[in-house]
């Protein structure tokens, strides 16, 4: 599980509680008490970045892993552009590319509901996938999102991959 935020611990507590022996953590800044808060102790953390390549198949490699949940991202409020929109998208390029080397069998990534255009109308029941998208010019994390979505189709279409991505709706939290 990548990413030990609001989503990505709620991940390693899901994991842990249906009986997932072997959960591994990867984050740059892990906060240890915040994750054990909610997840408890039964997971392995390893400390990195999802733009390093080398150390993301190293991971894969020697844990065996064999499904990926991507959560990690570089959020909208982060002061620095270039940061979001190259851990964003290259952090989760590397993510498909590793698993796409290694033969991960599946890769869950996380999207955002903010991709989708509420301004013009609101909708009366759940939203579909196929509601209308807008993503302001602003949203530099919402526009990383869609960008993406495009290129988990390419990495289905091109390597017959299993990537499946979720848009989740606002999560509240410390991060």
């Amino acid at each position: 599980i990548t990413g030990t935020g609001t989503v990505g611990v709620q991940a390693i507590r899901s994991a842990i509680e249906r009986g997932v022996e072997d959960v591994i953590a990867l984050d740059i800044a892990p906060n240890s008490e915040f994750i054990e808060s909610i997840a408890g102790k039964n997971y392995r953390l390893e400390r990195g970045s999802i733009v390093n390549l080398p150390l993301l198949m190293e991971i894969i490699v020697k844990n065996g892993v064999t499904r990926i949940i991507h959560t990690a991202v570089v959020p909208e409020e982060y002061p620095h552009l270039y940061d979001t929109i190259y851990t964003n998208i290259m952090g989760t390029i590397n993510i498909f590319e590793a698993a796409r080397l290694l033969k991960v069998e599946r890769v869950v990534s996380c999207s955002t509901g903010s991709v989708y255009d509420f301004e013009n109308r609101r909708p009366d029941a759940p939203v579909q996938e196929s509601w209308p998208h807008s993503v302001k010019n602003w949203d530099t994390y919402a526009s990383t999102k869609v960008a993406l979505e495009h290129f988990i189709s390419n990495y289905i279409h091109k390597y017959g991959m299993d990537i499946v991505a979720f848009r989740l709706a606002t999560t509240y939290g410390p991060s």
